[in-house]
């Protein structure tokens, strides 16, 4: 073969590359559909793992969609979401672990409005509020909350923490750390501080007279009666993800009794 037989096979060979390449705008195109980008082919298949874990946390059907218009928007913005062009290995796996500890729904939440980007900040939203909530119990301890979260009456355990505190008020030892506006406060001051800018964190109450407060978490633009996540670490006195998080409606129906009181409302 001459070279100039040699030089038109392999742009023939390099045509499909050239084409998909439209898909991954200076990246290397691994399934020549857009659908997944690296930097370099050798590293496809780490890309291919990240992008498999960012549609899961984003709801995502990564095969019944892929190639799709549709589905190459939603990755690209899943993968350049919080850790800049191309996302990384570390924020999808978080995300997908937070929001599956949470006890979320990826499809619910892209139902509701929440985008790639936003659920991820919903999980690095929930991650941070974890932290600071368990920073408030290091700080200060309540030997009834250990006592009752895992048992049969833990639904009370927040109920019977604030006897606890009130106890301990009583005796100029304390001054309701462990109530619910302390909680709220805890997670309030944790997602605000996150660099959620996809993301509004509001304060909520429902009740009257008796009152109970929250922390609920909306995208920007959509209706928190609808779209919104409660964080609400008071009920099981616990920072674990699955006993503080609640989709608006799990959480309204939690709080029922009190609801005939006040419905849930913003406080600001």
């Amino acid at each position: 073969m001459d070279h100039r037989a040699l030089l038109l096979a392999t742009a023939v060979w390099l045509l499909p590359f050239r084409q998909a390449r439209a898909g991954c705008p200076g990246a290397y195109d691994c399934n020549r559909d857009g659908s997944v980008c690296a930097p370099k082919p050798e590293l496809c298949a780490a890309s291919a793992t990240r992008a498999k874990a960012a549609c899961a946390a984003s709801g995502v059907d990564c095969d019944a969609s892929k190639g799709s218009a549709s589905y190459r928007d939603k990755l690209a913005s899943a993968l350049n979401g919080l850790d800049g062009p191309g996302g990384s290995d570390g924020a999808a796996k978080d995300a997908t672990a937070a929001l599956k500890d949470a006890g979320l729904d990826p499809g619910k939440l892209q139902k509701d409005g929440w985008t790639p980007k936003t659920t991820q900040q919903l999980a690095r939203g929930i991650g941070e509020s974890s932290k600071a909530v368990e920073q408030l119990h290091l700080e200060h301890p309540s030997a009834t909350a250990d006592a009752y979260r895992d048992s049969a009456i833990s639904p009370l355990t927040g109920t019977l923490t604030n006897i606890e505190d009130s106890a301990k008020k009583a005796v100029g030892a304390g001054d309701f750390e462990r109530g619910c506006l302390s909680h709220q406060a805890a997670v309030y001051d944790a997602v605000s501080n996150a660099g959620l800018d996809g993301v509004e964190a509001r304060k909520i109450m429902i009740g009257g007279v008796m009152e109970h407060h929250a922390v609920v978490l909306t995208p920007r633009g959509q209706d928190w009666r609808t779209a919104g996540v409660v964080i609400d670490p008071w009920p099981l006195q616990s920072s674990t993800a699955s006993q503080m998080v609640f989709p608006i409606d799990a959480w309204r129906s939690k709080f029922g009794a009190l609801g005939l009181l006040g419905r849930p409302r913003l406080e600001n």
